[in-house]
């Protein structure tokens, strides 16, 4: 019973948070028709609205996150895992939608103390039972969220969640949320046409078509399922259209995965509202896969195409105007946006994995001629946070031990990142647990003083500038908390870096490096 009451409970953090909520009678929406009728009676002439789109500044749109770990009283095994994303929304005139934003994508720290307090309850008791046994996962809750489309008129969002509670596998599932950033109202997916019935007919028929390409690896009754819960089902906009999104168990067996489906704008563009087909001002908006998408204005075609040329090889290909570039083999390209900066340049910024973890992303400008590169960097894109003023670009530094680092850059009018930052911060685990434990006296420098951590005392990398400085924090072998810095030194050609002249391996029991 405590099983299905913390699943029901993380169900419901992830729903509320993904705008499932088109089926509650009580929700907001129910109003959406008469407030988008009376924001769009007000709306300027079209030639205004062009020059409104042109000069309007996109709102701020930040995601953090959270990751809640909880051990047995040993410190010495991992029972419950929580990694929870928050969303706010900031910029003049966008107060109604940061209003949304929050009751869509905000979870209090109180409900993710209690939820992974709960997980640990039930994983408790299932160590218990099969520790003697030699093997035990501990249980997992994750929500997270990827900007798919950013622009003047629309939020939207991808929403991922993964958990694991028990039995013999996790469990999966990918939303959406849009947000009409005008009224501030979450969107039905009806609200996106003027002629709702036809549009809603048109998107239903298309995903049909597309899921009847996949039938054999669908339940046999998945079109009735379809048909029955299409006003509910999840969608997202991205750069190519309309993504309906299907989790296992929807229409198909756990092994089927997610089932996408894209319905091109172009299919449906006598159907939409022009404010949600396109705009003419800034925008950022997800690449997907194996989709063309072209701007409205003619300047490019976009494609990303991965190719299966053997039983376990697998060749990436970008096309930009009929031109197609290969990008290697075993090269998968992660993540994939088109931006459009305020001076009506385009440019594709997306990150490929070269090896494992090995990430490399890339800015090149779209013309009619092609595709120019214009910048690359050792990082990859942080879906989460994505404006080209402000955004976080993700690296793994080996600073005493890997860590996935972040730091903020903008995207310039010339399509070159620029660090707004010099530290990269790193997520601490929280909690308890995991981290370094000293095995000797550190140096380290606190409160402006040189001095040192006793052997025992358990910290996290917190930041670094990776030239020379750590932050960290934690507690010390009498349970003090503490903060400070690190200083080390990095000597050319070797695997190691050095404190006080001694090596790093010295002072802890275990550096977490990856490889």
């Amino acid at each position: 019973m405590k099983k299905l009451i913390a699943f029901a409970l993380i169900g419901m953090l992830f729903l509320s948070a993904c705008g499932h909520s088109n089926s509650n009678p009580d929700n907001a929406n129910k109003n959406s028709s008469s407030e988008l009728q009376e924001s769009s009676a007000g709306r300027e002439s079209d030639a205004e609205q062009t020059q409104t789109d042109q000069t309007a500044a996109l709102p701020i749109v930040k995601v953090e996150n959270r990751h809640l770990l909880r051990y047995t009283e040993d410190g010495e095994v991992l029972l419950s895992e929580l990694e929870q994303d928050n969303i706010t929304l900031d910029g003049i005139g966008y107060e109604k939608a940061a209003e949304t934003v929050k009751r869509l994508f905000y979870v209090s720290d109180e409900a993710m103390e209690r939820t992974v307090d709960d997980y640990a309850e039930m994983a408790q008791e299932q160590y218990e039972f099969v520790k003697d046994q030699g093997w035990f996962a501990n249980y997992v809750s994750v929500t997270t969220y990827e900007i798919a489309r950013l622009d003047t008129k629309v939020l939207s969002v991808k929403c991922l969640g993964y958990d694991y509670s028990g039995g013999a596998h996790n469990n999966s599932w990918i939303g959406g949320a849009t947000i009409d950033l005008e009224s501030g109202l979450e969107l039905e997916l009806s609200r996106l046409a003027d002629d709702a019935a036809g549009f809603m007919d048109k998107t239903l028929e298309f995903v049909i078509a597309e899921l009847g390409k996949r039938q054999d690896e669908l339940y046999e009754d998945y079109e009735s399922y379809v048909k029955e819960n299409w006003e509910n089902t999840d969608w997202y906009l991205d750069a190519a259209g309309i993504e309906f999104t299907f989790s296992p168990y929807a229409i198909g067996p756990y092994s089927s995965g997610s089932i996408i489906v894209c319905v091109p704008y172009e299919e449906v563009a006598e159907y939409m509202k022009p404010e949600y087909l396109d705009v003419s001002g800034e925008y950022i908006r997800m690449l997907p896969a194996e989709c063309e998408v072209a701007d409205r204005e003619g300047t490019y075609r976009v494609s990303i195409e991965y190719r299966q040329t053997g039983e376990y090889m697998e060749e990436t290909y970008l096309h930009v105007n009929g031109k197609e570039q290969k990008l290697g083999e075993h090269v998968y390209m992660t993540q994939a946006y088109l931006m459009r900066r305020a001076n009506g340049r385009n440019f594709l910024v997306y990150t490929v994995d070269w090896a494992s973890d090995d990430y490399e992303t890339y800015v090149c400008e779209l013309t009619a001629e092609g595709a120019v590169q214009t910048d690359s960097i050792w990082a990859r894109i942080d879906g989460k946070n994505m404006n080209p003023k402000e955004m976080n670009l993700l690296f793994s530094l080996d600073i005493l031990g890997t860590y996935s680092s972040q730091m903020r850059y903008e995207l310039s009018e010339e399509g070159v990142f620029t660090a707004l930052d010099n530290v990269y911060s790193i997520q601490p685990h929280q909690g308890g647990g995991g981290g370094l434990v000293t095995i000797k006296a550190l140096p380290v420098k606190m409160d402006e003083q040189e001095t040192t951590l006793p052997s025992g005392s358990k910290i996290s990398v917190t930041a670094t500038d990776n030239a020379g400085t750590a932050w960290f924090e934690g507690i010390d072998a009498s349970g003090k908390s503490v903060a400070g810095e690190i200083h080390y030194e990095r000597r050319e050609d070797e695997w190691q870096l050095y404190i006080d002249g001694i090596s790093e391996y010295e002072y802890f029991e275990m550096l977490p490096y990856a490889g």
